[in-house]
């Protein structure tokens, strides 16, 4: 997702982050038999945590990692950020922001450092422990 804004000090922050939605679709058969997307309810992701980037998104259950936020989305936005009238010079920002489907807003998390300045982003997630069944 990229975004590009100028960041004057005026709120831009706050009007980005209001402006910003999150809509999950799903590949269905349809009754034609032809398939078709169609948008996913965001209250049925209510247990879930959407991770999404590129090359690679994915979806984990909240609870099993212990995250208190469920039913939300995270992504970087790649903000492009001008000097000013005068200046040709343009800055790439990033940002972690997280889109929440009970409400349907979005929030800044985090401002990242210039090392993030990157095309792909690339979540982490741990190995859950999985405890051996017996019989």
């Amino acid at each position: 997702m990229e975004a590009a804004c100028k960041d004057d000090g005026v709120g831009t922050i706050g009007s980005l982050a209001s402006a910003l939605s999150v809509s999950v679709y799903t590949f269905q058969d349809a009754e034609s038999g032809e398939p078709q997307w169609v948008k996913w309810d965001g209250q049925s992701l209510a247990d879930r945590v959407l991770f999404l980037g590129q090359p690679g998104s994915f979806a984990m259950d909240a609870a099993q990692f212990g995250m208190s936020g469920r039913g939300c989305a995270y992504f970087v936005d790649r903000s492009l950020l001008y000097g000013g009238i005068w200046s040709k010079m343009v800055v790439v920002r990033c940002r972690l922001f997280r889109y929440n489907f009970h409400n349907g807003r979005s929030e800044l998390v985090e401002q990242l450092l210039e090392d993030w300045n990157d095309t792909a982003c690339m979540w982490l997630s741990p190995q859950p422990a999985i405890s051996p069944t017996e019989v």
